[in-house]
């Protein structure tokens, strides 16, 4: 990103919902309109104020058209730009509207990150697709009979899609096994690690969040109000998660044992439903206008990590040229942010940043209590950044983000 610092004026979110959740009848356009909603209202800020509105999304982002979905659903007059970066889009599409403000070619820009994999993707089975492609390009009838001649009654039941990397084509569990193997991770210590996630969320989740907007959901024929994290378990113990199963096909995809696994469901991340929005300026347009400022961007770097030998390892190698670029030592932050999909990828970013304190990662949570919402995950660990440092009473934090295909993120913000 391009020198000078970005206002942080708000930023807000949706309960985080795993799939098939409080969320799960919500569109990506439906729920990315609540938060820049909310946003907007919290802050005190008109919507004609707000010149560009850019939104990211793993999946939902492809299609180019959810950004101006989300705007118009909203009430946002805008160009609203859809960005898609698999699970660091939603740091791009911070990046993409803190660039737009410093080169001077807007003053006020919405990010978005939303998420709804309750919207499952389905497809046909390739017997099947042939089939309807075949009767398409009949002529005759009996062209169109003779298309569904080598369709079985198994052929006829719909594929689900299965999120892996797109260059590996690992899963996320495989990918998990495949670092937990490389840095010598063993179970006890990914349960752990787990057991402490949604300790700190379920904590965060009884004190109060204030970032954290109601949703009213369709809930059958009525509505319900989603109004805190569903995920976070109080109850979890290394107990209750040392009986889980290894997950038997990561293992089984590198050859690994199920007597030797690690990678269960209880310390991998689940999918989830929901949406993030901040709200960015320029810090001398906060100030003339009185709105308050939460923290400012005062650095982004993207990298790219191989996704083979080094899955989810791209936001580490993000944040070695962040803190070179600005002078600054790992040991000194004590907010720091970053995603976790899996115990195993925040256990190896631990162990390649040796400066980095555990205590101070992820202290109000993280995804493996919350849920995986990939898109959004980047404007969630955002906010929450800019309201520890807040809560600690420091002055600077840090934001790291990886995903697959070996994308990583890493944001500095100072208050």
């Amino acid at each position: 990103m391009m020198g000078g610092r970005i206002a942080v004026v708000d930023a807000v979110r949706t309960p985080w919902s795993p799939r098939g959740g409080g969320l799960s009848g919500m569109s990506a356009a439906a729920l990315g309109a609540v938060v820049v909603r909310d946003l907007l209202l919290r802050a005190a800020v008109l919507p004609d104020v707000v010149d560009l509105v850019v939104v990211g999304s793993a999946r939902s982002g492809t299609s180019g058209s959810l950004g101006a979905e989300v705007a118009f659903r909203a009430g946002v007059d805008a160009v609203a730009p859809s960005v898609s970066m698999g699970s660091v889009s939603g740091e791009r599409a911070i990046a993409e509207a803190s660039r737009a403000i410093l080169v001077g070619d807007i003053d006020t820009a919405v990010a978005v990150g939303v998420e709804t994999p309750s919207d499952l993707q389905v497809g046909l089975s390739a017997p099947l697709r042939e089939a309807v492609m075949g009767t398409r390009r009949g002529e005759t009838a009996g062209d169109k009979l003779r298309a569904w001649a080598g369709v079985k009654a198994t052929d006829l039941r719909p594929t689900a899609a299965v999120l892996r990397d797109p260059i590996s084509e690992q899963p996320l569990a495989a990918a998990a096994e495949s670092v937990a193997l490389r840095f010598g991770l063993d179970r006890a210590g990914q349960d752990a690690y787990a057991v402490r996630s949604h300790a700190r969320a379920f904590r965060r989740v009884r004190e109060g969040a204030p970032e954290v907007v109601p949703v009213p959901a369709p809930a059958g024929a009525g509505v319900m109000v989603v109004e805190h994290d569903e995920g976070p378990r109080a109850e979890l113990t290394a107990q209750s998660l040392a009986r889980r199963a290894p997950l038997a096909k990561a293992g089984a995809a590198l050859s690994v044992p199920a007597s030797i696994a690690t990678v269960t469901a209880g310390n991998l991340s689940v999918p989830a439903d929901g949406a993030a929005a901040v709200l960015l300026t320029r810090p001398d347009l906060a100030r003339s206008r009185g709105w308050p400022v939460l923290g400012e961007i005062d650095g982004a770097r993207f990298a790219s990590a191989n996704p083979f030998t080094s899955p989810r390892f791209g936001g580490s190698q993000a944040l070695d040229r962040l803190l070179e670029e600005k002078n600054e030592r790992l040991a000194d932050f004590a907010v720091v942010e970053a995603s976790e999909s899996a115990a195993a990828f925040a256990l190896a970013l631990l162990a390649s940043q040796p400066e980095l304190d555990p205590d101070v990662l992820n202290r109000w949570g993280g995804s493996i209590a919350l849920g995986r919402c990939s898109g959004a995950s980047g404007v969630r660990l955002l906010g929450t950044a800019v309201r520890r440092m807040a809560a600690a009473g420091v002055d600077k934090s840090l934001v790291v983000g990886s995903g697959a295909a070996g994308h990583g993120a890493a944001l500095l913000l100072r208050r």
